[in-house]
């Protein structure tokens, strides 16, 4: 395993795009990113889709996510 950041700690890569309804291929993009970029053994990444299901709010633990990243991928589509 390769570690780039210190004390044997992975980059931590958020990865975000539109969700929900009618966005289909922006989820098979951001899966295919995680699964591209955690094959190279040196970053662990955030998807939404990794988010378990909570009682609670969603938007914090999202926030929570994107604080504690190293690198933030949006993907934007105009």
């Amino acid at each position: 395993m390769y570690y780039l950041k210190k004390d044997n700690e992975l980059l931590k890569v958020f990865i975000s795009s539109r969700c929900g309804e009618g966005c289909l291929e922006y989820t098979i993009v951001r899966r295919a990113l995680k699964e591209l970029l955690e094959n190279t053994q040196m970053i662990t990444s955030y998807v939404f889709e990794d988010t378990f299901p909570t009682t609670g709010k969603i938007v914090p633990e999202y926030l929570k996510h994107l604080d504690d990243s190293d690198i933030c991928l949006f993907l934007i589509d105009n």
